[in-house]
């Protein structure tokens, strides 16, 4: 039975692809934060399932559950990792504090090298390595190529997510060892309504008031219309498991709004459409 890693598996793209592993007859090893949710989906998943409780901002647990893994492991290797764990933490950047915006580099784009880092070695990154090389997967973002308002902090976090895909992907070559990102455009997921919760309660006595109540409106529609979650889970299934996988999986919601207006249009243009759209306009 071959095991992967997935971090944040308590909801949304992890708790899918997890039921998909699992009953494609993986071992998944996967990380949360709650013990109660451990227990939950140990109850759930039964033995195809190990809870690790770890958070991806911190780097001694991971290190002790990259330990508990290597044992659990008794001398096998990983067939992936899923670096899927992330937040978003909106509003805008004029506004929000420093410790916020350090946050949301530290959860999305730090957690997921050090998770990387720590368990290299179970995907036969090292030199004479008895394991075959395995790969590692990055849930990314369409945020990751383009920025909208209210969420360039996520935007610069999925930008560098990118960099560090291509950098570990170029790197790792030394040892065979594939990395590759998964771009989705807007899904609906918990994390939807947490975005919208989050604006509503930045709006108050932000200058950008009537901007955000707009974007939250925008963000409601686009996200019910935006990508299946099961197109997410056949993408990074087919990242972790095909011979000949894509370095990147672009996954659109629309073509106007993800490769039109952002690839065509002059810079320029596109932000006045963004300005008109949300009245951010002097």
């Amino acid at each position: 039975m071959d095991s992967i890693l997935i971090t944040g598996v308590n909801s949304g793209v992890g708790l899918a692809l997890t039921e998909a592993l699992v009953q494609k007859g993986f071992h998944v090893f996967g990380s949360l934060r709650s013990q109660e949710q451990g227990m939950a989906l140990k109850e759930k998943f039964g033995d195809g399932f190990f809870p690790l409780h770890f958070d991806v901002t911190d780097e001694s647990a991971i290190r002790k559950s990259a330990e508990i893994v290597t044992k659990a492991l008794k001398g096998k290797g990983l067939k992936g990792i899923v670096n899927n764990a992330g937040v978003v933490i909106p509003g805008p950047l004029s506004e929000m504090p420093v410790s916020s915006f350090r946050d949301q580099l530290e959860i999305n784009l730090v957690g997921p090298f050090t998770v990387i880092q720590n368990f290299l070695p179970l995907i036969g990154g090292r030199r004479n390595s008895e394991l075959p090389p395995g790969r590692v997967v990055n849930i990314s973002s369409l945020s990751g190529t383009r920025t909208f308002p209210f969420l360039a902090a996520y935007s610069v976090s999925k930008y560098g997510l990118e960099a560090l895909t291509d950098g570990f992907r170029r790197e790792l070559q030394l040892y065979g060892i594939d990395v590759i990102s998964i771009l989705p455009g807007p899904i609906l997921t918990p994390l939807t309504d947490k975005i919208n919760e989050g604006l509503h309660k930045i709006s108050i006595g932000s200058e950008y008031r009537d901007s955000l109540l707009k974007f939250i409106q925008i963000n409601e529609k686009k996200a019910r219309s935006g990508v299946p979650m099961r197109k997410v889970v056949a993408a990074t299934l087919d990242a972790l498991l095909s011979d000949h996988p894509k370095t990147r999986y672009f996954l659109k919601s629309s073509f106007l709004t993800d490769t039109i207006l952002p690839k065509y249009l002059p810079t320029r243009v596109f932000d006045r459409l963004i300005s008109k759209a949300l009245g951010i306009q002097k």
